[in-house]
């Protein structure tokens, strides 16, 4: 069974560029969830704010 040769280059670069995509996804969806349920709390705020005064009767 015949060997692959590795430079060294590739053996440092790719777990690096690995890591560093994986690390950049993991924020991504973090952020991505994050940024959801912020804008559903305001919209939900605003509606409230929205039918509050009508809802007085006044």
């Amino acid at each position: 069974m015949p060997r692959t040769h590795l430079s060294l280059r590739q053996v440092l670069t790719v777990p690096y560029v690995a890591l560093t995509l994986s690390v950049a996804a993991i924020i991504g969806g973090f952020s991505y969830v994050a940024g959801s349920q912020a804008v559903s709390t305001v919209s939900e705020e605003l509606l409230r704010d929205m039918v509050k005064p009508h809802q007085s009767g006044g």
